[in-house]
Parts: C-alpha cells; structure tokens; sequence
C-alpha cells in the first residue's frame, strides 16, 4: 500500500467517525399551547435526565415550539413552567440513539404554585421521522463480538 493510500484511507476514517458522534443521541421537541389550544410564547421548558441528573433548558418561541437537541439515551422528566399557569410535569419519557421525540406540552390555566404531574412512557411510534432505532443496553455492548478492522492493526 502505498502513503497517498494509507492517508486516504485514514482520512475517510476520521470523517466517518466524526458523523457517527452525532448519531448517539436524540432529541425531544414539540409545541407549547393553552388550554385553546393557542401557542404559549416564553414558556421554559426543563428536560432532567432522571439517571445523571443534567438538565437542558429551552424557551418555547412565539409560534410555542421549543426544542432540546443532542440528548443522551436514558429516562428523562419535562417540566414546563409559566406565570398564570399550572407548573406541568412528565415523567418517565425515554429517549434512543437518534429518538426525534415531539412531545406536545398542554398547560392548564391556574395558580402559580401548582404543579400537574403526568407518569408515562413518551409514544412507541415516533411520529416527527420514519427513522428506525434500537436501544442497546450495557449487557448488549459487553456481549457483541468486536470487529477489527484489517487498515487498523
């Protein structure tokens, strides 16, 4: 082999790996509206990780969209919280490698101290893509057999 090939070689390789970093976390997007179902402007919304505890904040914009990229796999709460409104919470929604979650988030009109929690699973179907992901756990990682590449040894 000679260097001009080896060098194509490894660069191709380092542009393959810097796109499949991108391609180990989801995201969690949607709309923000009252109880008329009109958009609600300057709504934050808080997307906690229930494993690490990180937390990612987003401001619903005037149309009521926000939107929370590049979360890692795991089980997440979204609070949402807004003066004249009731604080809403959902807990237990789960994000996959490359998840394009839209979680529509409906607030009720009421005293600035309460707080709507909702428990469940975010949908099966994901409706925002017609992308196809797989969960992969720890045990899965350990167990897979390693491939190695024959340019790399």
């Amino acid at each position: 082999m000679s260097a001009n090939s080896i060098l194509s070689t490894f660069v191709v390789l380092l542009i393959a790996a810097a796109t499949l970093e991108g391609q180990e976390s989801g995201s969690i997007a949607g709309q923000v509206t009252d109880p008329a179902a009109a958009a609600v402007t300057s709504a934050a919304v808080t997307i906690r990780s229930e494993t690490t505890g990180a937390s990612f904040s987003a401001i619903s914009d005037q149309t009521g969209f926000y939107r929370v990229p590049q979360l890692a796999p795991g089980t997440y709460s979204i609070t949402v919280a807004l003066t004249g409104f009731r604080t809403l919470k959902l807990e237990g929604v789960t994000v996959r490698v490359n998840d394009r979650l839209r979680i529509d988030l409906h607030l009720e009109v009421g005293q600035v101290n309460e707080t709507l929690t909702v428990t469940g699973q975010a949908p099966v179907v994901n409706t925002a893509t017609s992308q196809v992901s797989t969960a992969y756990n720890k045990e899965w990682v350990q167990d897979a057999p390693v491939r190695r590449s024959p340019i790399l040894i």
